[in-house]
């Protein structure tokens, strides 16, 4: 069966409950799991750029905005369960190539997301 499932998470309400049951999932057949945010490129945009030729050591901070909470959450799902895990960020605006990336990166077997 499936050994390595990559879940990535937004922080919606909806890629919650797509995390819920991907930890089920995993719990079921023994598998771990690697949790994805595709944190929105930042630098690509008019404040972002401001914002690193002004504050350079706050520009890291903003651009990360909520990624730590979104994984934080996604994990604590995962423990409650005793499913092991793990969590990869990626800058991009373009999260399907991040997905397929870190997929073939990892070696996930199985790529456990909703559909919208």
């Amino acid at each position: 069966m499936y050994r390595h499932i990559l879940v990535p998470v937004d922080g919606t309400e909806l890629s919650t409950h797509t995390a819920t049951q991907a930890v089920a999932l995993a719990s079921e057949v023994k598998a771990r799991i690697t949790f994805l945010y595709a944190t929105p490129d930042f630098s690509a945009t008019s404040d972002g750029a401001l914002m690193i030729a002004v504050a350079p050591e706050k520009f890291a901070e903003r651009a990360l905005g909520d990624t730590h909470a979104i994984l934080a959450k996604s994990m604590q799902i995962a423990q409650k369960r005793n499913v092991p895990c793990n969590c990869e960020n990626k800058v991009t605006d373009r999260p399907y190539e991040a997905i397929i990336g870190i997929a073939l990166q990892k070696g996930c077997d199985l790529i456990f997301m909703a559909s919208h």
